[in-house]
């Protein structure tokens, strides 16, 4: 595979994603509500560009959160080989270490399609460029959204994991698709 076309905008995560998937359904309050999540999606390259250095990739998701229930949502992010060697969590297999570039998120709840508007404020991916199976981490900051959710605000530590499926570049051609899960905690204020 060919690192520096993968780019991995995989995810991050979001995965920006699962931010989205954490403010509540419940009455607002002033007070900080935490909740926990969990998401799974796939990605998928794409001709979008924070720098335009490096394609970014779209990752379409769905999960659950502690707080608001069920959400699907959508995001785009880039990320940029680092130069660095990394370690995946089995503590054993080796990979090439991917920063973030920039993302965004949009998260809708299933029950109301209010949505909640997140980016990653930072995040690594580690990559077996070999296999294709990697794993990282993000902050993610929530910053608005529609209906009661308008005026939210808040942050999220997400963990994930993530396969690359396929990857045309060692065939000539242009692109990768994968798949991804993880979970995150957070706080947020309506």
């Amino acid at each position: 595979m060919k690192t520096q076309r993968m780019a991995i905008a995989i995810i991050g995560v979001g995965f920006a994603l699962a931010a989205m998937a954490s403010v509540s359904m419940a009455k607002a309050s002033p007070k900080t509500i935490k909740y926990k999540t969990k998401f799974a999606g796939s990605f998928i390259n794409t001709a979008f560009s924070f720098d335009g250095s490096v394609q970014a990739s779209i990752t379409t998701f769905q999960g659950r959160s502690t707080a608001g229930g069920a959400f699907t949502g959508q995001s785009v992010t880039e990320y940029v080989d680092a130069g660095k060697t990394c370690t995946l969590p089995d503590g054993v297999t080796p990979g090439e270490t991917y920063n973030l570039v920039g993302g965004i998120t949009v998260g809708t709840y299933d029950a109301t399609l209010n949505q909640v508007y997140s980016y990653p404020s930072s995040a690594t991916e580690c990559l077996d460029t070999s296999t294709g199976a990697g794993a990282g981490q993000q902050t993610v900051t929530l910053f608005g959204g529609t209906g009661k959710y308008a005026n939210v605000s808040g942050t999220e530590t997400d963990n994930f994991t993530f396969q690359i499926l396929t990857d045309t570049s060692a065939t000539d051609g242009y692109g990768y698709f994968g798949a991804n899960a993880g979970s995150g905690s957070g706080s947020y204020t309506p």
